[in-house]
């Protein structure tokens, strides 16, 4: 299990690096953009933190991964949530948010995701 965990964590790390590299390639960075991208990084710190502490013992509890996975949800969560303070998701926004769930979840469906402009 623990090699898992280890695997989600770099899918997620490489989805920030993603979304981060995406937000760059016409070369501005938004500030919905950077609010995007600073969610998804205060999230990841926070699943680092708890991967860190999960593996001291070197044994990954069901009730750790339940919180990895509860976080992992949540990093999704707030960071959509993010992109729709403003009451819409421009085509920029959109691109990110799927980049990152992509990114995560190859298999992920997307289709739910308009862009609402």
């Amino acid at each position: 299990m623990s090699e898992k965990v280890k695997e989600r964590l770099e899918k997620i790390r490489l989805a920030i690096k993603n979304i981060t590299d995406k937000a760059a390639e016409d070369g501005v960075v938004t500030k919905e953009e950077q609010k995007i991208i600073e969610t998804a990084r205060d999230n990841l710190l926070e699943y680092e933190k708890l991967v860190k502490e999960a593996m001291e013992d070197g044994i990954i509890t069901t009730e750790e991964m339940n919180s990895l996975i509860d976080l992992e949800e949540n990093l999704l969560s707030e960071t959509y949530f993010t992109a729709i303070e403003d009451n819409k998701i421009d085509s920029d926004e959109l691109i990110l948010l799927k980049t990152l769930i992509k990114t995560i979840d190859k298999n992920a469906s997307v289709s739910w995701l308009e862009e609402d402009t």
